[in-house]
């Protein structure tokens, strides 16, 4: 047995999926990445400074032995993000993104490198984009908005992002592909593996039991009616909840917003459950939260993703959520 795969079957077999990640991807990390890459999450990065066109980076990347990067999940999304901003000040980023015409009856029109769909929408999506311009047929990523993704012309100039798998036990990489799959149409909540059906009135989305009541008021009062239905206001921890609820919201042809279960306790804010919401996730449009504001709100002229607004606003509807 290769040392890899006793790693694996002794140290990450067992325990919670967040553990069992945090295992693997730490098994990752003692392996090397190439000269002039960076470990971010479990995947290695080359982070250029230098602006060119879309071939050039495409070129650059393969001189390399790598590719362009390709976001394929939100969590690696959010990971390089975070990365990013804390270590360049690089406005714009070439992604492995491109636009396939031949697929126009396809919700799924925008694909990574390797043929995943990137599906439009909340997190990765800036929420005005794509806009379809002229030819703007391939993707960037953009600081000020936290690295979300724009659409773009391939002769447009941004700098080169490249990815590559860290050098290691090719076992480790078989293992994670079909345990951890990178592939966007595989986005799981991480309450998946729940297995009893969700209790009338609430509905299963991807793991989560949600429900939307026949409401409009304030965030206290939406809180109320969900507690009556015997849950409460709606806990998305994680990008990929949030990405699996939005993506239901527009499947359902919503038209409005909806209260979520975090509101800001003396400068931060804080889910029902008492776990802090950093003002950095993946949940919020990027010029959110703004001071001024107090409670978590589902927005829905920005696909929503969230803002927060007045607690005593009764413009919105509740999301309500089931807790096991």
């Amino acid at each position: 047995m290769v040392m890899t795969e006793y790693l694996v079957r002794t140290c990450c077999s067992t325990g919670s999926p967040h553990r069992r990640h945090q295992s693997f991807t730490a098994a990752i990390q003692s392996q090397s990445c190439p000269s002039g890459f960076h470990h971010v999450g479990a995947r290695c990065y080359y982070v250029g400074k230098d602006d060119m066109s879309w071939k050039m980076c495409h070129d650059l990347c393969y001189s390399l032995g790598a590719d362009m990067a390709s976001l394929e999940t939100c969590r690696e999304h959010e990971e390089l993000a975070n990365f990013l901003l804390f270590n360049t000040e690089v406005d714009f980023f070439w992604v492995g993104a491109e636009r396939d015409d031949s697929r126009l009856w396809s919700s799924d029109q925008w694909i990574w490198r390797s043929g995943s769909p990137l599906t439009i929408g909340p997190p990765q999506w800036y929420f005005s984009q794509p806009d379809d311009g002229p030819d703007h047929t391939h993707a960037y990523i953009f600081r000020d908005v936290n690295y979300k993704i724009y659409d773009a012309k391939e002769t447009d100039h941004s700098a080169c992002l490249c990815e590559v798998a860290p050098k290691g036990d090719e076992f480790l990489q078989d293992y994670l592909k079909k345990f951890w799959p990178l592939s966007s149409g595989s986005q799981v909540s991480g309450t998946s593996n729940r297995v009893t059906p969700c209790p009338r009135p609430f509905r299963d989305v991807m793991g989560l039991c949600l429900h939307i009541p026949d409401f409009k008021g304030a965030w206290d009062e939406a809180r109320l009616v969900c507690q009556e239905q015997g849950g409460d206001l709606a806990v998305l921890s994680s990008c990929v909840d949030h990405s699996n609820v939005a993506r239901d919201l527009v499947r359902e042809k919503a038209d409005t917003s909806y209260w979520l279960g975090a509101r800001d306790v003396v400068g931060y804010y804080q889910w029902v459950t008492g776990a802090p919401l950093a003002s950095g996730s993946f949940l919020w449009e990027p010029r959110y939260p703004l001071e001024e504001q107090g409670c978590l709100l589902l927005y829905h002229p920005y696909r929503f993703f969230a803002t927060d607004s007045n607690c005593t606003a009764t413009s919105a509807s509740a999301l309500c959520q089931y807790f096991w």
